[in-house]
């Protein structure tokens, strides 16, 4: 005890006391459940989280691509939504009071983009992906290290989308290396350096170039089911569904089934261009067999220029872009919702080819309100007679 005093022995006995009773807790806390994170780890885990984000935003805003100016205005959106899943039971989303306050600071017109990103943050941090974040850096795995990891990786990539608003600011445009400017503020890691993990929300934030809010990396072709499905639920299509589901697979065909979020308006105009490309009765099989099932370039190399009497009806390639039309009207609620409000970024719908009239169709003339009066004055319809009479054109009954 280190005193000779009995009253300060007891109140010192006492304070050991209780701080055996919280070791013995703690230890049996950790015995039960594992070994908790530990500040280094912690921070390991928060700085190889922030670099890998920013060396994404970076390598976006300086590809000089034709979204590369707007990577602050994302951040911005996304740090909102980062800094409101980063407070605890926020799990929920969005509250009503997020809400107002939101539109209290001007920034009503964001809520829906800081409400997809709040949401998406939720779906894609997932155990697996926390525990990977984890090894990584050699830190203890189980359910408790999981959960609070997942809080220090929602820290770090908002403490990322606030830094890279920075990004074409003088002071780090001049610097040698733009991360470890933006990463400035926190001085040197107290660990050796570590290999910076993957972003953690690649799957969320589309590349710069992505016309889309959201990045879907599946392929047109595997979503085409799930659009035939919604599609007649919706009571918008209806029968067997054939022709669409063929008219989708050229699409996927002949721009390459690239992933969904890298579609641009480009495609559609590149699908147009495609099917014009083909003899109105080629037979273009399925995406497994046939010619489908080459590359688009390949197969057409291979064909001779379409001769003028076997191009496609200009009706039929209207009627593949009015498909194509209805079916970017349905994903513009989810892969192709454009990151500006309002834009139309598949629009099929400017492509329809002009029906031109044949000039030597024989076309019956337009009828005028003469043509009809002197119809409607013949016996058929003034003669009052019986089944044999009533065409007369004189007697009683007329």
């Amino acid at each position: 005890m280190d005193t000779a005093e009995r009253k300060v022995a007891r109140t010192r006995a006492a304070i050991l006391s209780a701080r055996f009773v919280r070791v013995k807790s703690s230890v049996g806390t950790m015995l039960e459940d594992g070994p908790r994170l530990t500040g280094p780890e912690i921070e390991a885990l928060f700085r190889a989280a922030l670099e890998g984000e920013l060396a994404a935003y970076v390598h976006s805003a300086y590809e000089n691509a034709s979204w590369s100016s707007s990577v602050p205005e994302v951040a911005a959106q996304e740090a909102e939504a980062y800094g409101i899943i980063r407070r605890p039971d926020r799990h929920i989303g969005l509250t009503d009071q997020d809400r107002a306050e939101l539109t209290r600071r001007g920034l009503g017109a964001d809520i829906p983009a800081i409400e997809d990103y709040a949401r998406q943050i939720r779906d894609v941090l997932t155990d697996d992906v926390v525990a990977k974040r984890l090894e990584a850096i050699g830190a203890p795995v189980h359910a408790q290290t999981i959960a609070v990891a997942r809080t220090h990786l929602i820290r770090a990539a908002a403490g990322a989308c606030t830094r890279v608003q920075r990004i074409f600011d003088d002071d780090i445009m001049d610097a040698a290396d733009p991360i470890a400017a933006l990463m400035a503020d926190l001085g040197p890691p107290p660990l050796p350096k570590l290999t910076a993990i993957e972003p953690v929300v690649v799957p969320i934030t589309p590349p710069i170039d992505s016309q889309f809010q959201v990045y879907d990396p599946r392929p047109f072709s595997a979503a085409i089911d799930d659009i035939l499905t919604d599609l007649k639920n919706d009571g918008i299509w209806n029968g067997d569904l054939r022709q669409q589901r063929r008219i989708m697979e050229t699409f996927a065909w002949v721009t390459g089934d690239k992933p969904l979020g890298a579609y641009t308006h480009l495609d559609a105009a590149d699908f147009k261009k495609g099917i014009q490309k083909l003899p109105a009765r080629f037979y273009c099989g399925s995406l497994t067999a046939g010619a489908m099932s080459r590359p688009f370039a390949e197969v057409i190399a291979e064909l001779p220029p379409v001769a003028p009497a076997d191009r496609r009806n200009p009706k039929t390639t209207n009627r593949d872009l009015s498909t194509m039309a209805t079916v970017a009207k349905h994903l513009a609620t989810t892969a192709w919702k454009p990151r500006i409000p309002g834009a139309t970024v598949m629009d099929f719908g400017a492509g329809r080819v002009a029906i031109k009239v044949d000039p030597n169709m024989d076309t019956r003339p337009p009828w005028t309100t003469a043509h009809l009066e002197h119809l409607f004055r013949s016996p058929i319809y003034t003669g009052r007679g019986g089944a044999l009479k009533r065409l007369r054109d004189d007697g009683l009954g007329r």
